[in-house]
């Protein structure tokens, strides 16, 4: 009764609390529907979207993805090329789900650039489909720079490329290698980045269909004319499937820290940053990739009309314009909102130029004094104490325009968890400076001790912690249960993270420390989550760190809990750049650095906006000057200048592959020779003890003309000799040689000739003879062996069907190596690069025959196979 007094005095101190609370009245301007739906909340104008349904797929594609389902089933090759949240990843599953449904032995590869890309796709493939195998094959494998697994016992194999291409390069793997139905290569623009040399020769040297998946491919002319060209070698057609418009838009802003905060977020307008184009000798022009979205256009158009009053003008107004449509008042579409912005394009470049002049300076003087105030802070101190400062003004901010969560990019690991740890620390202390003046000690103490009673209560009753939990307990004792369960959970609540002083995405609750436990499993008794770990502390209040440095298993929890929506800050560098499935409502960056150019910026801005998460995404600059800003949003991506493929390490790694491809009978007759070469070595060691021995005993000198001599005569000549002048040939006759000819005799000459270099007295001398002539009578049977092995595979049908097999392996391997040869995506002088390829494997293979890693019949055999067609 106590406790139900307690809450209704708590709930009707919270309402008197409320009551006192100012009301605030807002009151809208006058505006007609339609400029509503373009000014107000363009975020829920009508997505272009599929018509039909496809009962290949789970939902109504657009036309474009309709026909890239027709180019998968026609067995072609296709590149993708759509922004980022646009849908065009369904196509990896498709045809992953088509290979399983098709047999237990096709193999699907999905090559993605990052360990983090690998490992999450890895985890995705496998809550998304199951299947039963018979024997030892399984549903998924994963092969990263971290670890593998049934890397090739599997149907769905997650790879980065440069573990794809030691696989492929194994010769071991050649049948695998031929099962190989589709491959995937996810963000394919990494072929001109660091290590795209990798990308370039996987696309050259597979052979199965692929899919190049890709938002942010520069010289997209070049690249597609290139595996064309590729794909014609194989005998296949490349497709090419463009799609140019985002999902959800994006909407760019700045951030400053000003005194107000309804003040801090200013929208950045992009005629903002081509303004400086504008000149009086030429006519501007609007670059090709520059989108205006619907709040932009009517900014625009409110500019334009100042300055302009005409009919035409007039006749672009957004609720004249839209008129057209059967419904206008709530109808308008993202793509008639399109039109509006290209007609509104037109018009002005149509302006004079001073009348562009004057509509460019009203539209772009907010985002000009946000720029301006933020150079003057940068100005008064370093950027990464304005950062620090600001990061959680910054952060309020977001939350009261619902713009949270966001991931906030920055290029520095330290920073990274210094920003984060800095947020954490601010609200800690705002926590704490709270808690002193509505006596939150007190309140806690308080509790503690009603919490204390009741277990003093309980144990009065008879109910220790020891107790058997069968025994049936008393009414009492289930009363005082319950009052202290409640009791507990209030004291819980108390100890634990004021929300107020967390940042919680909307409609979630805060993290809990068994949350994260739960989430990161270490396997031992001991728990994860450690209180005195500031990054730890940091989750409970919506904040995490993501960056390369940190430890698996806390990367891991804060993927998870962001995708779960339980953060709402995460400070990463570039790692969640590239594909990773972390969808946000808001990218923020947060300083400069030289490794923020327009590929990563595009790629980091694309996180924002996932489709089917939110309506809009947004992007935020932060503590970056005018003409950083400027550049990025200017700024094309970077043309494709291909790779120097061909280095001496991967020359000598495919010449051995290719003459390691070998039948069954080649392969049963090479380990066969290398069992007598092996007995041979060990009889050298101990005939060479003897010689020497005996040639020190009679204090005989070599003559190396003598032994070059007798190197040079076949064995059985050798043989002969030795039974002929025996005293003179045991003088100069090399260990090897000695032994090659005993195997040409009888087993009593041998036994004869071995006795005369064996002095009797030596016990030593006689037990190495009779260890010789066994090993001896062994690589005498090894010898015979092989013969029989050699003989047997000349003549064998299964011989012959195997040679078959083996000839298309190396045909299959040599058509790989020579589109690798000849069509490079950098080929500098047309055809020379080709033949210097050509004299590096010629090179290549002479070495390798020198060190003999290479044979005789096998080295010309591969030359001529690499060679072809140069």
């Amino acid at each position: 009764k106590k406790d139900k007094k307690d809450k209704k005095k708590d709930k009707d101190d919270d309402d008197k609390k409320s009551n006192k609370l100012p009301k605030k009245l807002v009151q809208l301007p006058e505006q007609s529907a339609v400029r509503y739906q373009v000014a107000v909340a363009p975020e829920h104008l009508r997505r272009p979207a599929g018509v039909e349904g496809d009962e290949r797929v789970p939902f109504k594609p657009d036309d474009w993805q309709r026909r890239l389902l027709d180019i998968i089933d026609s067995g072609n090759s296709a590149l993708v090329v759509a922004p980022t949240a646009s849908g065009k990843t369904f196509i990896a599953y498709y045809v992953m789900e088509m290979c399983l449904r098709a047999n237990d032995t096709d193999v699907v590869v999905y090559v993605a650039p990052t360990s983090a890309l690998v490992d999450q796709v890895y985890h995705e493939i496998q809550a998304r489909f199951t299947k039963r195998y018979t024997g030892d094959m399984h549903l998924t494998g994963i092969f990263n720079t971290s670890y593998r697994k049934e890397h090739l016992k599997c149907q769905i194999l997650v790879a980065e490329p440069e573990c794809l291409e030691i696989m492929m390069l194994d010769p071991a793997n050649s049948e695998w290698a031929k099962g190989i139905r589709h491959i995937i290569f996810d963000e394919v623009h990494s072929v001109g980045m660091v290590g795209g040399e990798i990308w370039e020769r996987m696309l050259l040297y597979t052979s199965a269909p692929f899919i190049g998946l890709s938002a942010t491919l520069g010289d997209i002319g070049r690249f597609r004319d290139w595996l064309s060209g590729v794909e014609k070698k194989r005998g296949r057609e490349l497709h090419f499937v463009h799609h140019n418009e985002r999902y959800n838009d994006l909407a760019p802003f700045i951030w400053t820290n000003r005194e107000k905060l309804d003040d801090q977020i200013v929208m950045l307008h992009p005629l903002w940053a081509i303004n400086r184009l504008l000149t009086e000798t030429k006519k501007f022009e609007f670059p090709s990739d520059m989108k205006l979205l619907p709040e932009h256009c009517a900014q625009l158009y409110d500019a334009m009309a100042k300055a302009d009053e005409s009919k035409e003008m007039k006749d672009l107004s957004p609720e004249k314009y839209f008129q057209k449509l059967s419904d206008p008042c709530f109808n308008i579409s993202m793509r008639d909102a399109r039109g509006w912005e290209l007609e509104l394009k037109k018009y002005f470049c149509c302006m004079s130029y001073n009348t562009q002049k004057k509509v460019l300076q009203d539209i772009i003087q907010a985002t000009e004094k946000a720029c301006s105030h933020i150079e003057n802070q940068l100005t008064d101190k370093s950027e990464s104490n304005y950062l620090t400062e600001s990061i959680l003004p910054m952060a309020r901010s977001l939350q009261k325009a619902d713009m949270l969560p966001c991931i906030v990019f920055h290029m520095i690991r330290d920073n990274c968890v210094r920003f984060a740890t800095a947020l954490e620390s601010q609200l800690r202390k705002e926590e704490e400076q709270a808690h002193l003046q509505d006596g939150h000690a007190d309140k806690v103490a308080k509790q503690e001790k009603k919490v204390e009673s009741l277990m003093k209560q309980l144990e009065k009753e008879g109910w220790n912690k020891d107790k058997d939990a069968g025994e049936e307990m008393t009414d009492e004792q289930k009363e005082l249960m319950q009052d202290l369960a409640l009791a507990e959970s209030k004291l819980a609540k108390l100890k634990a993270v004021d929300p107020r002083f967390a940042l919680i995405p909307p409609g979630q609750v805060q993290v809990t420390p068994d949350e994260i436990d739960e989430m990161v499993a270490t396997g031992f008794r001991r728990k994860y989550f450690n209180p005195k770990d500031p990054l730890h502390l940091a989750l409970l209040r919506g904040i995490g760190v993501h960056h390369a440095g940190l430890s698996k298993k806390y990367r891991r929890a804060v993927e998870r809990l962001f995708r779960m929506k339980r953060l709402a800050i995460v400070v990463s560098t570039e790692t969640l750049a590239m594909g990773i499935n972390m969808p946000t409502k808001t990218s923020v960056f947060a300083g400069d650095s030289l490794f923020l150019n327009a590929m990563t910026f595009r790629q980091m801005a694309g996180r924002s906006g996932r489709r089917g998460f939110d309506l809009r995404g947004n992007v935020v600059f932060m503590g970056l000057r005018r003409e950083k800003i400027q550049r990025l949003l200017n700024s094309e991506l970077p043309c494709l200048s291909g790779n120097m493929l061909l280095t001496a390490t991967y020359v000598l790694r495919m010449l051995v592959k290719h003459a390691s491809i070998r039948t069954l009978q080649e392969a049963e007759i090479i380990a066969q020779r290398k069992k007598g070469e092996g007995f041979i070595d060990q009889v050298e060691d101990q005939v060479k003890v003897l010689l020497d021995e005996w040639r020190s005993s009679k204090s005989l000198t070599v003559s190396e003309e003598e032994q070059n001599r007798l190197a040079k005569m076949s064995d059985k000549e050798r043989a002969t000799l030795l039974e002929q002048q025996k005293t003179a040939a045991m003088t100069h006759i090399n260990s090897r040689d000695l032994v090659r000819a005993l195997l040409e005799m009888p087993e009593a000459t041998r036994d004869s000739m071995l006795q005369s270099v064996v002095d009797d007295r030596s016990q030593k001398q006689k037990q190495l003879k009779d260890s010789a002539l066994e090993t001896i009578r062994f690589a005498s049977a090894a010898a015979k062996k092989l013969q029989e092995l050699i003989v047997a595979a000349e003549k064998s049908p299964a011989a012959d069907a195997e040679r078959v097999r083996v000839e298309g392996v190396r045909n299959h391997n040599a058509e790989a190596v020579a589109r690798m040869v000849n069509l490079p995506l950098f080929s500098p002088n047309g055809s020379l690069m080709a033949k210097q390829y050509a004299f590096a494997f010629r090179f290549a293979a002479e070495y390798l025959q020198l060190e003999g890693l290479l044979d005789n019949s096998a080295a010309p055999r591969d030359v001529a196979c690499i060679m072809a067609g140069v």
